[in-house]
């Protein structure tokens, strides 16, 4: 279960941190997008991203998803911080692999 939670906010910082800012203001951002009250709802939040994870992927398989697509994916020069959000997401990546949460 901490996994689960862990992964969840895993997520929730890969799409804060990665994705591109748009122009609209953050006040009219769905703030609620980013509670996950059950594992049904993070799941399917899971499958909406980029990462490539199904309905019934293992837990160790999400995780190596996410790992293919943060190993893949290249900062955007227009947005300086990309470099240092992957880098952050990449390591607490690593540290949910090796058991941690």
């Amino acid at each position: 279960m901490k996994k689960i939670i862990f992964l969840a906010c895993l997520i929730s910082l890969v799409c804060t941190s990665l994705a591109q800012q748009s122009n609209t203001p953050a006040t009219k951002s769905d703030l609620s997008y980013f509670i996950t009250h059950t594992r049904e709802e993070l799941i399917e939040k899971l499958v909406d991203m980029p990462f490539g994870i199904n309905q019934g992927d293992h837990v160790d398989v999400m995780l190596q998803k996410i790992k293919t697509y943060l190993t893949a994916f290249t900062p955007d020069p227009e947005y300086t911080d990309d470099k240092y959000a992957k880098e952050t997401n990449m390591q607490a990546l690593k540290s949910v692999m090796q058991g941690g949460y």
